[in-house]
């Protein structure tokens, strides 16, 4: 069985962004703490989502959970 894994938005390679600075576009489970505190995305963004995807591969689950997206964030950041 495939499955398709969103590891956020991605960015060009001239670091122009489509989306506003001021909002927050990401799948929860998978952001990393800076582009939920600061909003920037960088390769270690990416590396961080792939660490995630690995344990979740390994554990059967996501490392973070929550009712609410806002609560998965917090649990990164913290």
């Amino acid at each position: 069985m495939a499955r398709l894994t969103d590891f956020g938005i991605a960015r060009s390679a001239n670091g122009s962004s489509l989306t506003a600075t001021s909002q927050l576009i990401g799948t929860p489970q998978y952001l990393a703490p800076e582009t939920i505190e600061k909003g920037e995305v960088s390769a270690a963004s990416d590396l961080y989502a792939a660490g995630v995807v690995l344990y979740e591969l390994l554990s059967g689950r996501p490392p973070f959970t929550g009712a609410h997206p806002a609560a998965v964030l917090r649990q990164h950041v913290e």
